[in-house]
């Protein structure tokens, strides 16, 4: 679903490109609340190692193509949301946006 709504011709309204955008990022947070979840259990067991990385962000950048500060980040809200329960709750649920 994700390729057909990047691959899709942008509408020609500014209106309806508002709305879907505001779509778009409530969605692409539920998106990294549920990516961040997983990093954080890869994180925590070490998997990236045993997978032959350095560590997890290398890992990110080799598997994702994600620049050094992006793995860095991810990691980082990875860990904090697994230690407050509350926050990753409401980030989950879309209570909470990422910013």
């Amino acid at each position: 679903m994700a390729s057909a709504l990047a691959l899709a011709v942008v509408p020609e309204s500014a209106g309806v490109c508002l709305a879907e955008v505001e779509d778009l990022l409530f969605a692409r947070d539920r998106l990294v609340s549920a990516v961040a979840a997983r990093v954080e259990r890869v994180h925590a067991a070490g998997e990236a190692r045993a997978h032959g990385h350095a560590s997890t962000k290398l890992w990110l950048r080799t598997a994702a193509g994600m620049s050094a500060a992006g793995a860095g980040r991810l990691v980082a809200l990875a860990v904090e949301l697994a230690r407050l329960p509350v926050v990753r709750a409401r980030f989950a649920d879309g209570s909470l946006a990422e910013g």
